[in-house]
């Protein structure tokens, strides 16, 4: 083996990297345990109030040590292998930015009817469609305003790029401008309040090609607080800075620190001395270094001059945290490990008693990594609340502000007001300019402090620029900002999902269950069918599963319950590979090589077939990845992980084993080959070619007899495709579905509803179109409220009726979930597409890797077979009232699906060209089904791997698995099939000079 040493050092460093990565995710599963335990009363219950603050405690401090590097909690959970929604509960949520608003604002709010129906037209029609909100528009406004202009009703001072002469096509282009603006404004402002939740671990990305913000807050339990937070107006405010050393509040520092002292003394007393003797030494003990101090500050409160060097000094003395915590003297920055002490001493209702009730204090919005070496240093502003507590301005005052440069080359903002802004800001800035030292302005939004320049002059006419060591980006991120207020950009929830930790923890459960059977399987059958070759795939296998979680932990990416299925499917195609490697040896072995040349020319032989079938599959993913959203992302992340690994550890790292293990020569006995092996060698020849047209009469039946069921009573379509809502209802004892969903009709308004049983007779499922269209706030409260009284109300009939007491049945809503129409339409656009571009991209690479079209079209032909006929067995299964939802996991098995046929065609394809190239051509029939038996083991011990783990989804997957393991199961066989009966012969058939007189002569 050529380059042997490389992949053992390239093994060396990938399983260093991944077990670094993933020691985190021990240290805080660690760290979790550690927090249950200490919320946990004698009763056993768990406080979660009590766990959380606990985990809040230790989010900014030190908790891990490796080779002399600490992480605190927080580096720690950033690093860890996190787990997706569905494995540990938390919300789910999509926003759509509003356009129309948009609009409306940079109109200036304008009231002429005919613009107002523009907007209006343009918003229902983007309601229906996915097209240009923009294009909608214009197109309405040239039907409700014939031979107005655009410019005219943009046309402002707030807007100073537009002018009355523009064209419409530039103003066009202006509107969209502002409007990924907006949407861009609305992402930074959200990401900031997302990062202050208070959760490990939120994530927060803007959507490809829209207008949608996608939320994932894992372990929230509060949907009310997360959609206050997500919808809120930000708040825009400016505020007067109150410097530490000026005399409003240097005394009551001075207080607080005096009174933090004197705590901790009476603490080390405590320690130190007898109980008998505390309150002697706490009450007599003077701290004479304390009182020089105070001393000095207080004089120095009267000289202003003075007293930012009487702060250092405090610092530099024995001190409060207040002080001592400090990283810069003459500044209240710390690091942020400390924020959580600082927070708790502000908080303290008798530290707060000696603050000045006009100051307030309030922190940057980030962290600075770059001034103190080692340490993120983040600071703490006091701010002039006044004895009304109102902001000296607001954002409203802002008509424009956007990214520039200073004199000096330098980035900056610029910064316009209106009039009554201008008017006020020229005061605020020549009061801040007349002050000694100059004072300083904090702009606030959402309590965060972005930015407090100091006012060098009076600024009288409104345009302001504000520089600092901005970097581009800051001063981009700065100027969208300071838009907030003059612009808002309304958020509305088109997709909201909740899972319960209760059915979270069941869902871990059911994929450890699912990875464990499948992994047994895997090994037991690669021992009993290959032997000692079992056993090397079978580490290469760990090697794998081990790669696979740690470059997951590598890259932040989130473990989803699709996720596992994916692991599981990646696992049956890590052996598949060693299937294929395996029977080529035993090939070559068969033909007269020796032990060691034989495992050269397999491994050699063998390469181009994994490669193209590991490719093929990957496109898939690639394409799932790209235009696939929520759970599809996720399993495609570890779809194209596990290919990519699957590959290394079966073709590079297994060959080093199996190399060392014939280290010694030809005459060592190390086995491709068991009994069961040998019995399945012996089988017959199957003239598969001579009955192609009896495979092709039965495709045809079942699928058209499918799709004529399909035509009448349709398919099981999920919420993701339809809208709607729906949620998932544990109760304590079992229920009948019929019955639940007659008292929900009258409470749904008799709304389309569907109740059905979720695993077991005490889950149901109950997804329902209630009040889909209405996106106010309340509308999710309402529904959910109506469900709830529903449920009480049946409970009660039911308890009345079996003569049983109320408190015997219990009910919670363990997950639910909310799809607006407009985001069905997306998810069902999008799927379409990831299957037709990866039908595309398989055209193409077996048109280059083959060089015939007609090995294209026999396996675009056999894939689109094997999906319609998914489809049409589905439908029937639907028929006979096997339920099975369509839905985006539904879409992810049929890609997988594509991915694993064509897995199986490039391995008959690829044996059919290594037959032509031996010159043999005159019957090509023959030599098709020669091929097709020559690769017969392979082609069914591959897919057969597969359908067992396949089979372990289908039981051990769980509910939110059942569509999707189905799905798998019926289109492994079916794939199995195709590749044999259906891809080949098309080939064939397609194929000139396969139109010659049959002569395949083979027993069946």
């Amino acid at each position: 083996m050529r380059n042997k040493g490389v992949v053992i050092v390239l093994t060396v460093i990938i399983t260093s990297l991944c077990l670094y990565f993933l020691s985190f995710t021990l240290v805080s599963r660690k760290i979790q345990q550690q927090a249950i335990k200490h919320a946990t009363d004698k009763q056993g219950s768990v406080d979660l109030d009590k766990k959380q603050a606990y985990l809040d405690s230790l989010w900014n401090k030190p908790v891990y040590n490796l080779f002399g590097a600490e992480y605190t909690y927080k580096e720690v959970k950033d690093n860890e292998l996190s787990l997706g929604l569905d494995l540990q509960g938390g919300m789910h949520v999509v926003l759509e930015i509003s356009p129309v608003d948009i609009v409306h604002g940079l109109s200036g709010n304008n009231p002429d009817p005919g613009f107002n129906k523009a907007l209006q037209i343009a918003n229902e029609a983007e309601k229906k469609s996915n097209g240009n909100f923009t294009a909608q528009f214009y197109k309405a406004f040239k039907e409700q305003n014939p031979g107005k202009s655009l410019a005219s009703f943009f046309t402002s001072t707030a807007n100073k790029d537009i002018n009355l002469s523009d064209s419409d096509d530039k103003v066009l282009k202006f509107l969209d401008k502002e409007i990924s603006n907006a949407i861009d404004r609305s992402f930074t402002i959200l990401k900031t309040r997302i990062d202050q939740f208070g959760t490990s671990q939120p994530n927060i990305q803007r959507l490809a090609n829209s207008g949608k913000i996608q939320i994932e807050i894992p372990g929230a339990d509060n949907p009310q607080r997360v959609r206050k937070l997500l919808q809120g107006v930000a708040r825009l405010e400016f505020w007067e800075i109150v410097e530490p050393y000026d005399q409003q509040i240097s005394q009551a520092l001075i207080s607080i620190n005096q009174l933090l002292v004197k705590e901790q003394n009476a603490k080390k007393a405590l320690a130190q001395a007898p109980e008998s003797k505390i309150t002697e030494k706490t009450s007599t003990k003077k701290d004479t270094t304390q009182s020089a101090l105070e001393k000095q500050l207080s004089k120095a409160a009267t000289d202003s001059t003075k007293a930012k060097s009487s702060l250092d000094s405090l610092r530099a003395a024995t001190s409060s945290p207040l002080f001592a915590l400090m990283t810069q003297q003459g500044a209240f920055t710390y690091d942020i490990k400390d924020t959580s002490t600082i927070n708790a001493i502000f908080k303290r209702s008798e530290v707060r008693m000696l603050m000045p009730r006009t100051v307030g204090w309030r922190w940057d919005v980030k962290a600075d990594p770059d001034v103190t070496p080692g340490i993120e240093d983040i600071r703490l502003n006091f701010i002039n609340m006044g004895r009304g507590g109102k902001p000296l301005l607001t954002g409203e005052v802002i008509t424009d502000a956007r990214s520039d440069f200073d004199q000096y080359g330098r980035p900056s903002v610029s910064m316009n007001m209106n009039v009554t802004g201008a008017q006020k800001w020229a005061k605020i800035t020549a009061a801040a300019s007349s002050k000694q030292p100059l004072g300083r302005i904090a702009i606030l939004l959402d309590d965060f402090v972005y930015t407090a320049p100091t006012v060098q002059g009076e600024i009288p006419n409104g345009n302001s620029q504000i520089t600092g060591s901005f970097t581009n980006e800051e001063a981009k991120d700065l100027a969208l900002v300071l838009k907030a207020g003059s612009l808002p950009a309304p958020t509305r929830i088109v997709e909201q999902a909740i899972v319960g930790p209760s059915l979270g923890k069941i869902a871990q459960d059911q994929g450890l269950i699912s990875m464990a059977c499948g992994l047994g399987l895997i090994v037991i059958f690669m021992v009993a069918y290959y032997s000692q070759g079992g056993w090397v795939a079978n580490l290469a296998l760990m090697f794998n599963i081990f790669f696979i979680l740690g470059i997951l932990a590598q890259y932040n990416a989130a473990l989803t319950l699709p996720g596992i299925a994916g692991i599981v499917l990646t696992m049956a195609m890590a052996v598949d590979a060693n299937v294929v490697i395996y029977e080529r040896i035993k090939e070559e072995i068969r033909a007269g090589r020796r032990l060691r040349e034989a495992i050269k020319k397999g491994y050699e032989r063998a390469f181009a077939t994994i490669f193209d079938s590991n490719l093929t599959t990957f496109l898939t993913g690639m394409f799932l990845f790209i235009y696939g959203q929520g759970p599809l992302k996720g399993f495609a992340i570890v779809l194209m992980i596990g290919i990519v690994t699957s590959f290394f550890s079966a073709v590079y790292i297994s060959r080093v084993f199996v190399e060392w293990f014939v280290r010694k020569g030809d005459d060592v006995k190390f086995s491709f080959e068991s009994r069961i092996a040998n019995l399945v060698r012996k089988r017959g020849e199957f003239n598969f070619i001579g009955n192609r047209y009896k495979a092709y009469a039965f495709s045809g039946s079942i699928i058209v007899i499918g799709f004529i069921i399909i035509a009448f009573q349709g398919l099981n379509m999920g919420v993701d495709f339809k809208g709607g809502r729906s949620y998932v209802v544990s109760f304590s004892k079992p229920v009948v579905a019929t019955d639940m969903k007659i008292a929900l009709d009258e409470s749904f308004e008799n709304s389309s509803t569907e109740v059905k049983n979720y695993g077991s007779d005490d889950k149901m499922r109950v997804t329902t179109s209630y009040l889909i269209d209405d996106t106010s706030d309340g509308a999710d409260d309402h529904v959910r409220n109506s469900l709830i009284g529903a449920i009480e109300k049946f409970s009660k009939l039911k308890h009345s009726a079996n003569d049983m007491q109320l408190d015997d049945q219990h009910f919670t809503v363990s997950s639910s979930l909310k799809v607006s129409p407009t985001i069905a339409d997306d998810i069902k656009n999008s799927a379409f597409k990831s299957s037709i571009y990866s039908l595309i991209a398989i055209f193409i690479f077996i048109l280059i890797r083959f060089k015939k079209w007609q090995f294209s079209t026999g396996a675009i032909i056999a894939t689109a077979h094997d999906v319609l006929f998914v489809v049409a067995v589905f439908g029937i299964a639907h028929a006979f009232g096997l339920s099975f939802e369509i839905d985006q996991i539904f879409v992810a098995a049929l890609l997988t699906i594509i991915g694993y046929s064509i897995n199986d065609t490039v391995i008959i394809f690829d044996r059919i060209r290594e037959y032509m190239s031996f010159g043999a051509t005159h019957d090509r029939p023959k030599l098709f089904n020669d091929a097709i038996n020559s690769t017969l083991s392979r082609t069914l011990i591959t897919s057969g791997t597969v359908l067992l783990v396949v089979v372990v989804l289908l039981i051990f997957g769980g509910e939110v698995l059942r569509g999707f393991s189905f799905a798998l199961v019926i289109g492994m066989i079916i794939g199995t099939y195709s590749s044999i009966f259906i891809a080949s012969p098309i080939v064939l058939d397609f194929d000139r000079r396969g139109n010659e007189p049959e002569s395949v002569k083979v027993p069946l």
